[in-house]
C-alpha cells in the first residue's frame, strides 16, 4: 500500500523522469485507498476535491478524508473540518463548527500547523464551542509558528495589533526573568 501511494506521487509529480500520469496516479491511490491506507485516501480525496484523474466529486473527496481521518491521519482530519468550517458555503457537508473544532484539535494534537492557527480563529471568535480567548489564539499561533507553519505569522501580526497581545508579552516577558535565577551562580 505505501509503494502504491509512493508510486501514486511519482506519477502525480512526475518525479524522477517519469511523465505525469494523472490517471495512473489516481488508480494506484485508490488501489492503497481501498486496502485502507490513510495517506492514499488522503491524496484520492485531494484528486477529487481538484478533479484530477478522476472527476470532480467533493462528496467522495469528503468520504475519503473522513476514512482517513477516522484512522488519525492528521491532514485529513485539517481538511474534513475546514470543510465542516465552510458547509454554510459548500453543498456536500452541512456546518459543523463543533465537528471543525474537534477535528482541528486532533489534528493540532499530532503537530499539525495548519490546524493550530485554524483553531486560534476559533478561540479569537468564539467559534465551535471555544470561549473568546484571545490569549489562548495567541498561543496557539506561536505553536504553529513552532511546528514550522509560517502562515501563522499573518494572523500573529493582525494579533499583535490588539492591547491583549501587549498584555501577553508583558506576561512573557516576566514568566522569562522569573525562570532565570543568576543569582545561583
Amino acid at each position: 500500500m505505501r509503494s502504491q501511494t509512493s508510486m501514486g506521487l511519482v506519477y502525480l509529480k512526475g518525479i524522477a523522469g517519469t511523465e505525469k500520469d494523472f490517471d495512473e496516479a489516481a488508480r494506484l491511490f485508490s488501489s492503497a485507498a481501498h486496502q485502507g491506507y490513510a495517506r492514499a485516501q488522503y491524496n484520492l480525496g485531494l484528486l477529487h476535491e481538484k478533479g484530477i484523474g478522476v472527476s470532480q466529486d467533493l462528496v467522495c473527496a469528503s468520504m475519503w478524508w473522513s476514512k482517513a481521518a477516522a484512522q488519525g491521519h492528521a491532514p485529513s482530519q485539517h481538511n474534513l473540518a475546514l470543510r465542516y468550517m465552510q458547509g454554510r458555503r459548500n453543498q456536500w457537508l452541512p456546518q459543523d463548527d463543533v465537528g471543525a473544532v474537534l477535528l482541528f484539535r486532533k489534528a493540532a494534537s499530532q503537530l499539525h500547523g495548519a490546524s493550530f492557527t485554524c483553531l486560534a480563529l476559533c478561540y479569537e471568535h468564539g467559534i465551535g464551542g471555544c470561549e473568546v480567548d484571545e490569549i489562548k489564539a495567541i498561543e496557539l499561533c506561536h505553536e504553529a509558528l513552532d511546528e514550522g507553519y509560517e502562515p501563522a505569522r499573518r494572523h500573529l501580526e493582525r494579533l499583535r495589533t490588539r492591547k491583549i497581545y501587549r498584555e501577553f508579552e508583558d506576561e512573557e516577558e516576566g514568566c522569562e526573568e522569573e525562570d532565570v535565577n543568576w543569582d545561583g551562580f
